[in-house]
């Protein structure tokens, strides 16, 4: 057997056939149409082949064009937090009372706003880690001077060294965080 002399115009023609190929030959066929039954065998009649339709091509992506319609997924959801970190006074049931030491914000915690109770671990004096201990409700709106009220709808059971423990003794650190 004789080997194959390629020629420039041979390359050519197998990288397009080849290209062709890869990329699936150009548009599917259209789907057969349902099959009838038909009382006489008729003869194929012949039909010119439809040139394919142009598709649209897209608008080259641009730092103009990368946003979304306005109206269309562009609902923005700001959430504010802020701190307040206090001592625990007392609970009774559901009802916390926190007393106030340092607040992070001038925002004054509203009633209905989500709060968080994370209580200090960690020695005094050296850097502290903080446990959450509860997820709630603001239940009063505070006024300064006052105790903070929250209404603890998730009490966590998170351990102390291991050990089942109470996070709500008078006197606890307690750091409340709030969101509105």
């Amino acid at each position: 057997m004789r080997p194959i002399k390629w020629t420039f115009s041979m390359m050519i023609s197998l990288g397009l056939a080849l290209g062709v190929a890869a990329c699936g030959g150009g548009q599917t066929p259209p789907p057969a149409p349902p099959s009838q039954p038909q009382a006489k065998a008729t003869p194929p009649v012949a039909t010119a082949a439809t040139p394919p339709k142009p598709t649209p091509t897209a608008a080259p992506t641009t730092a103009t064009n990368v946003e979304p319609p306005v109206g269309k997924y562009t609902t923005e959801v700001v959430v504010h937090q802020a701190e307040i970190h206090g001592k625990v006074k007392s609970k009774a049931g559901k009802k916390l009372l926190i007393e106030p030491l340092v607040a992070t914000s001038q925002t004054v915690p509203q009633k209905g706003n989500k709060a968080e109770v994370f209580r200090v671990v960690g020695k005094d004096g050296a850097e502290s880690d903080w446990l959450l201990v509860a997820e709630g409700e603001v239940g009063e709106t505070w006024a300064q001077g006052k105790n903070l009220e929250v209404t603890v709808h998730d009490e966590k059971d998170a351990p102390l060294d291991g050990k089942k423990a109470f996070h709500f003794a008078p006197g606890t650190m307690v750091r409340l965080r709030w969101q509105w």
